[in-house]
């Protein structure tokens, strides 16, 4: 962990989660605690079965291109239909953002105030934009 923001972004996580098989498989091996991968996919059907199920609760979702965030919208009208998607933001693919286009997508958020942020812009990137810009995010 060369890269010090990607450190500090990792050591201020509310939570991290086995994403990968390799490293259940260290857990295995070391006899540590880990017994299963558990992706974000999983985290996003979970939440979103009892978001759906409890009702009114509103998303956003920033990353990823313009089609793909219009298949993720129609996805969740479909299977969660109580889940409101109240925006997408599509940012430019680059490895790093300038000042305006972070303000830009924080605007963006912080004005429909959704309850659940989802951001997908590859690793590292995702984890460093949201260290940098959390304790701006409504």
């Amino acid at each position: 962990m060369s890269d010090p923001l990607y450190k500090s972004a990792m050591l201020s996580a509310d939570m991290i989660t086995p994403d990968g098989t390799g490293i259940v498989l260290a857990s295995r091996i070391l006899k540590g605690s880990i017994k299963e991968r558990v992706t974000g996919s999983d985290i996003f059907s979970g939440l979103s079965r009892l978001l759906n199920k409890a009702g009114g609760y509103r998303y956003f979702f920033l990353g990823s291109s313009q089609e793909i965030l219009a298949l993720i919208k129609e996805n969740i009208e479909h299977k969660f239909p109580k889940i409101e998607v109240v925006g997408t933001y599509s940012p430019p693919f680059k490895t790093e953002f300038s000042p305006e286009e972070n303000k830009a997508m924080v605007d963006v958020v912080n004005r429909v105030r959704p309850d659940v942020l989802w951001v997908g812009m590859t690793a590292p990137k995702q984890e460093k934009w949201i260290y940098e810009h959390r304790d701006i995010l409504d």
